[in-house]
């Protein structure tokens, strides 16, 4: 997947941010693909790309997949008391 611009220097725009979610979570729902394995380049290669303001929302991107989950099984474990 890959976003153009210079993101040492600006931030993502709010419709590249708008594609890129939806486009990860089908991706990681059609390949099974844990939030953990959701890397930028500069995580496989030494490099600065994907610079600090995508790095920033794939962060967060990944933080909340993580809470999303935690939720899941909450709800799960609520239902399952209320049987």
């Amino acid at each position: 997947v890959c976003l153009t611009g210079n993101f040492m220097i600006e931030e993502p725009s709010p419709a590249q941010l708008n594609a890129l979610q939806p486009l990860l979570d089908k991706l990681k729902k059609d390949y099974n693909i844990p939030d953990e394995k959701v890397l930028s380049h500069g995580q496989v290669w030494p490099t600065d790309c994907c610079g600090n303001g995508l790095r920033r929302w794939l962060d967060l991107y990944k933080r909340v997949g993580f809470i999303k989950k935690q939720i899941a099984v909450l709800m799960e474990l609520l239902a399952r008391l209320k049987r």
